[in-house]
């Protein structure tokens, strides 16, 4: 297993890794001012992972791996946003990093919470917001070329499809909020099309949903891949945004959503929320395989877990208890984990699932 290691910059005192921002709106709604657990990464892989490389992202005075959120770049390197710096860096394949813009507050080229960072075809870098807004950077970062409002409330996940359409998971701001896929125009500013509601059987769906009800998207040529946070299902889109089926994920470990409690204040509602598992990520393989991320919490940290499926829905196989998955390269099958044991998210493995 090869070594890619950068020297980086001493820690600053009391940073910590954050639950996702969907998360934190629960911990504000089931105890007002609970801080929110840290983020204990597995000590190893399992057996079904192979190692192949591990990098460290190089730091600086000013530049500190909190909470990523990794995009790939296509020809090697890493676009890294940070929620909780309100920041975007762009490193090299090493690890090195190259430059960094961004910064906490509500002016041009500024964020509330960065959701991600993606780079266009254009090559310039889209950056949104949790609360709905998008800017348009140069290619370096250095220059804001736009920035508006998507009319969406709150953002979970976007994916680029071309160069006008990016592909947007969160909920609007008015009107009909109940559907949670959007495709966004980035040169009208306007989204085309909205469509997706996320099947709600009961009162304790909709609490759930209004606090933990993420939506993860995939794209593979024609076909969008989404998956919502309290459904055992990947559900298939045509570019237009029709319906194109759903598959189901055989889980072999998830734990279902359980009844609310009458009352959601402090303990209780922070234990109802532990209670049951939640889906965070969907990736596609080039092999045409999804691979889901999924979590349990506690009053205290988070276990991830990964399911991979075929297309059809055959369970190709589960493991438990890993690492947190940041990104997978879809030309490569290469997956990027937090690296077992790491006590800060800058440091990485890369691994393969075993054949």
């Amino acid at each position: 297993m090869r070594t890619l290691s950068i020297r980086p910059a001493p820690r600053r005192p009391g940073a910590s890794i954050l639950l996702p921002a969907a998360v934190l709106l629960l911990a504000g709604a089931c105890g007002r001012g609970a801080p929110p657990p840290p983020e204990k990464q597995a000590e190893r892989l399992p057996p079904a992972l192979r190692p192949v490389a591990q990098l460290r992202l190089e730091e600086s005075a000013e530049v500190i791996n909190v909470a990523p959120r990794v995009s790939l770049e296509a020809g090697g390197g890493f676009l890294v946003s940070d929620e909780r710096e309100a920041q975007v860096r762009v490193y090299d394949s090493a690890g090195r990093l190259l430059r960094h813009f961004g910064g906490k507050g509500r002016g041009p080229g500024e964020f509330d919470v960065v959701l991600g960072a993606l780079r266009l075809p254009s090559r310039e870098i889209l950056a949104i917001d949790m609360f709905g807004r998008a800017t348009v950077f140069d290619s370096t970062g250095a220059t804001v070329v736009r920035s508006g409002e998507t009319s969406l409330g709150s953002l979970y996940h976007a994916r680029v499809l071309d160069d006008s359409l990016v592909l947007l998971a969160g909920r609007p701001r008015e009107g009909d909020t109940s559907r949670r896929l959007h495709l966004w125009n980035r040169r009208t500013g306007r989204i085309a099309h909205s469509f997706f509601a996320p099947p709600l059987r009961d009162r304790t769906d909709s609490i759930a949903a209004a606090t933990m009800g993420f939506v993860s998207v995939a794209a593979r040529g024609d076909t969008l891949a989404a998956v919502f946070a309290l459904r055992d299902t990947v559900y298939l889109f045509d570019r237009a945004g029709r319906s194109a089926g759903k598959v189901p994920i055989r889980f072999q470990r998830f734990r279902p959503i359980t009844p609310a409690p009458r009352r959601l204040e402090r303990e209780d509602g922070r234990r109802w929320a532990t209670s049951f598992s939640l889906i965070t990520d969907l990736f596609w393989l080039p092999d045409g395989d999804f691979v889901v991320q999924f979590q349990d919490r506690t009053l205290v940290d988070r276990n991830w877990h990964l399911h991979r499926m075929s297309r059809g829905g055959r369970r190709v196989a589960e493991v438990h208890d890993t690492p947190h998955l940041l990104a997978v390269d879809a030309a490569t099958s290469l997956l990027w984990f937090v690296r077992p044991g790491a006590d800060a998210p800058n440091e990485w493995t890369a691994a393969r699932w075993v054949p």
